[in-house]
């Protein structure tokens, strides 16, 4: 109904094609991305990283190297990364009895209302081990094709400085296509399907 122009009783069309609005409202003027610099992305990922294991922490084992591996500018992001890496394993109870005394009781709602952690699955189902287990691969996967990207576009500034080549080209090439096939929602759906009789997945 939105993007079809109104029928008249006629049966003709209505008032034409339905025209976009030609500002920017002001919840996307006042948003993370539109307000911040270069680095927000880099704090969204880790924010949705954090807060996925914060509700899952039993699955924070199996990304203690991606989580030493964090930056987190954030002093707040920092200190959560710490206590999931020291007190995951001791389940979900304990690490936001950890949180609560290092950050006080509204840092870990503040990080979960966020809007842009708000809308991950695994945050609106909070439990589900797997759905964490993908999210959080799949952010620290961009993170990392991110950090080599830039490493590499560093390294290539240096190389025209003197003599550039077709590897430098080549280089490039290949970690942008590495950072872009990260940006991709690509993990593989795990669930088992059935193939009902008109040939759709169950």
């Amino acid at each position: 109904a939105l993007f079809r122009p109104q029928r008249a009783p006629n049966g003709r069309g209505g008032q034409g094609r339905w025209q976009p609005p030609q500002t920017a409202m002001p919840s996307t003027k006042s948003s993370a991305l539109a307000t911040g610099n270069d680095h927000v992305a880099v704090h969204m990922r880790e924010a949705a990283i954090l807060a996925a294991l914060a509700l899952t922490p039993e699955v924070s084992e199996d990304f203690e190297s991606g989580l030493d591996g964090l930056t987190c500018a954030d002093p707040d992001h920092a200190v959560l990364r710490d206590l999931i890496l020291r007190h995951g394993y001791l389940g979900t109870e304990v690490l936001h009895e950890k949180i609560f005394s290092a950050l006080g009781p509204e840092a870990l709602d503040n990080l979960l209302s966020s809007r842009h952690v708000a809308i991950i699955p695994c945050i609106r189902t909070p439990g589900n081990a797997e759905m964490a287990r993908m999210t959080v691969a799949e952010e620290l996967a961009k993170l990392s094709a991110a950090k080599g990207l830039d490493a590499e576009i560093a390294d290539a500034v240096q190389d025209l400085e003197g003599v550039a080549d077709e590897g430098v080209t080549w280089r490039l090439s290949q970690a942008a296509a590495a950072a872009a096939d990260a940006t991709r929602s690509g993990k593989e759906d795990n669930a088992e399907y059935d193939t009902g009789d008109n040939g759709a997945r169950i």
